[in-house]
């Protein structure tokens, strides 16, 4: 336990959000959060307020596409004061440009300009390091107050299913291509969640509880150390999912198919829809372990080890 002080800047809109389920996941483990509004806080509020309560460190985390005038200003008056700066995202940027600049901004927005950049793009650690950049691979988890069994519910008994959405980076069509081929290989039993039907929380666990398989997919499929946050988000809520194999990617349960393989994939629906107790083993052995490995209490315990609190 730490009676530490952290601060995190970003979208705490949503109780979903990535800032939300940090802030949640520090206050679990005893620290005390403060939370600051990207694009409602005033800057100088920032610096002046982790400057009062001695924040021991600002977690800065930005939605896509957006800049924060004078986020450089309160990174120095902050690291002056000797208060640990640290970023974190999600989400893959080598690779990913035509939509957001994603990878023309590594290095260049605030995001890059802490002492410590946590991300689940754990491919490219000699991109980052020519780009002057402190990375650190994080792989995505689930926060831990999500982790239990949903209730199943009779609108939601498929035997397929997909989480997410089907527009997605021109550079990865794959996801289009699996979104569409998915209801052409198994017509009513199919559906998909995403694109107009987002599912968060209870309802989300309601729904791993109902169907049978989950269809798991990341951007570019299959390239090394990185993979969405659905996997432990479908673990840890006790969903059964077949993801690409991926290096890095280690969950005993967990069922795996050749990247961007149609035919490897149905090959393993088929099995596992027709062998359904072992389906159920694996979903019980993939839960157990994210639920004792990959949640965000886990996650910030090691960020604040990383930095050195």
């Amino acid at each position: 336990m730490t009676d530490r002080t952290i601060a995190i800047w970003g979208n705490h809109g949503p109780t979903f959000s990535t800032e939300s389920e940090l802030a949640w996941s520090f206050e679990h483990i005893g620290c005390r959060v403060l939370r600051f509004q990207e694009g409602k806080t005033d800057p100088a509020l920032i610096t002046k307020t982790c400057l009062a309560e001695r924040a021991a460190l600002l977690l800065y985390i930005h939605t896509h596409g957006t800049t924060e005038p004078g986020t450089e200003g309160v990174f120095a008056a902050l690291r002056q004061a000797g208060t640990r700066l640290a970023s974190f995202h999600l989400d893959r940027f080598w690779g990913l440009n035509v939509l957001d600049g994603r990878q023309d901004s590594i290095g260049v927005h605030a995001l890059w300009k802490t002492d410590y950049v946590f991300t689940a793009d754990g491919g490219n650690d000699e991109g980052f390091k020519e780009r002057g950049v402190n990375h650190i691979w994080l792989p995505p988890a689930v926060v831990e107050r999500g982790c239990y069994d949903g209730t199943p519910r009779a609108e939601y008994a498929y035997d397929v299913i997909f989480v997410g959405a089907r527009g997605y980076h021109p550079e990865y069509p794959f996801r289009g291509t699996l979104v569409d081929w998915l209801p052409t290989a198994y017509g009513s039993r199919f559906r998909h969640f995403g694109d107009g039907k987002t599912i968060r929380e209870r309802e989300l666990n309601d729904l791993y509880a109902s169907a049978k398989v989950t269809v798991g997919d990341s951007c570019f499929a299959g390239a090394q150390r990185y993979w969405s946050d659905r996997v432990a988000e479908t673990l840890g809520r006790g969903g059964f999912l077949i993801h690409p194999r991926v290096e890095g990617l280690e969950i005993p349960g967990l069922a795996l198919y050749n990247p961007q393989d149609l035919n490897d994939l149905k090959e393993k629906i088929d099995y596992y829809l027709a062998h359904e107790a072992e389906r159920i083993e694996m979903q019980k052995l993939a839960t157990a372990h994210v639920r004792a490995h990959d949640t965000y209490t886990h996650r910030v315990k090691k960020i604040l080890e990383v930095v050195g609190l």
